[in-house]
């Protein structure tokens, strides 16, 4: 319920209400194993995410000669928090405490911070949009992220309790669908959160998100066309069906013909001015050119291990920070551990295609996806989202498969 916190009500930028909610169940779960005698246990994939850790840590030695702010070491907290807090630690959470048969609980802990979110962002839109009221004079921020709110001159692109709308668009596509999984039950509340969600969702007016539900519809799409195509000899042609089609056709031209200029408006900005030429977009492009341009310049090792973490404070680089996951970690860890984090995000994909619930299998495997993807547009690692996600994944998987170590 807490995990949409990141921004709204937030001590700093890093201090955020789910880092401190979550360090408490953490702690306290830890001093239960330790006083309990409650092993915990280290799988396959997670010595994965230790050797990740070591190759932040050993690029945090070797490069402190050159730190110029503590930034390094409080990145490196971050780093350390997230490895073994927020994955290793809650998974065992999840596997030692919770059976498959408390799954639908855990889903609709979820289901209500997204349905909290996206209420708030719906009014958020509203009330800015068509009211003129800035509800961010009245929500506590550590960090209000600067950036161009409005799309086509009037509608604003919400961001509800997180940083920014891209970030908000990443966190439903993350957890949107396990929330409505565990409101699955309960038709009236489940309705709500999918069309509240799906509103808040298209509301962001992220390019990014946008794209990624496109990139994932048609996947599904072809899926099912080749599934159709090998499970049948022949196809039997449906004449009612095929004047329907035709005549739905017909009909979304004609209404597009109406709403075209609008309908193209919205797209042409999304995906085209958003994307290449706002300011946003430009100052994207520089971040990248500089980071790789940083990169290149690199030494050898530096671009096997990394300059650390914080590396555009160390580096001194104009833009104080990259855009883009991927290259954040290629400065901050290198080619070795950028790798390395790649490699277990796979693993963790294989595990949810293992899943025997379609339905759960479906959704994790979308979620692991859009991770991959909108890491392309984000380098917001520290976020509790990805990794309570990879937690559930892999507890599903578990338990699931009845799997212990």
């Amino acid at each position: 319920m807490i995990l949409p916190f990141t921004s709204a009500f937030s001590i700093t930028q890093i201090i955020t209400i789910p880092l401190i909610i979550l360090s408490v169940i953490n702690f306290a779960f830890l001093i239960r194993f330790v006083f309990f005698n409650v092993k915990i246990i280290i799988y396959k994939i997670d010595l994965l995410l230790i050797i990740f850790w070591l190759i932040v840590s050993f690029a945090l030695l070797i490069n402190s000669s050159a730190f110029i702010s503590l930034k390094p070491y409080n990145h490196y907290v971050a780093y350390t928090f997230v490895v073994f807090f927020n994955y290793i630690i809650l998974k065992n959470i999840f596997i030692n405490y919770f059976s498959i048969y408390d799954l639908q609980d855990m889903c609709k802990s979820v289901g209500w911070g997204v349905l909290i979110c996206s209420i708030f962002g719906i009014l958020e839109f509203i009330l800015k949009t068509f009211l003129f009221v800035n509800v961010d004079l009245y929500i506590p921020r550590a960090e209000i992220a600067e950036y161009d709110p409005t799309i086509l001159a009037s509608f604003i692109r919400i961001r509800s309790l997180v940083e920014e709308s891209g970030h908000l668009a990443y966190y439903l596509e993350l957890l949107a669908p396990i929330g409505i999984y565990g409101f699955r039950h309960n038709k009236r509340l489940c309705v709500t959160l999918t069309i509240t969600s799906v509103l808040c969702f298209l509301l962001t007016f992220s390019s990014g998100g946008y794209g990624i539900v496109l990139i994932l519809l048609f996947i599904y799409f072809m899926k099912n066309i080749f599934k159709f195509i090998s499970n049948n000899y022949y196809i039997v042609i449906n004449i009612r069906k095929i004047i329907i089609f035709f005549v739905s056709i017909s009909l979304l031209i004609f209404v597009a013909i109406y709403v075209g200029s609008l309908i193209y408006d919205i797209f042409y900005t999304i995906f085209f001015e958003k994307a290449f030429n706002s300011g946003s977009a430009n100052d994207r492009n520089f971040r990248l050119e500089e980071g790789l341009k940083a990169f290149e310049q690199s030494k050898v090792l530096q671009q096997i291990v990394g300059n650390g973490p914080a590396a555009y404070d160390t580096l001194k680089l104009w833009s104080q920070g990259m855009v883009v996951l991927y290259l954040t970690f290629l400065l901050e860890i290198g080619l070795a551990g950028s790798i390395v984090f790649i490699i277990f995000i796979l693993i963790s994909l294989k595990y949810a295609f293992k899943i025997k619930d379609n339905l759960l299998k479906l959704i994790f495997v979308c979620a692991h996806i859009c991770a991959l993807i909108h890491f392309l547009f984000i380098a917001n690692y520290y976020y509790p989202w990805l990794w309570v996600m990879l937690a559930l994944n892999f507890f599903v998987y578990v338990k699931q498969n009845k799997i212990y170590q």
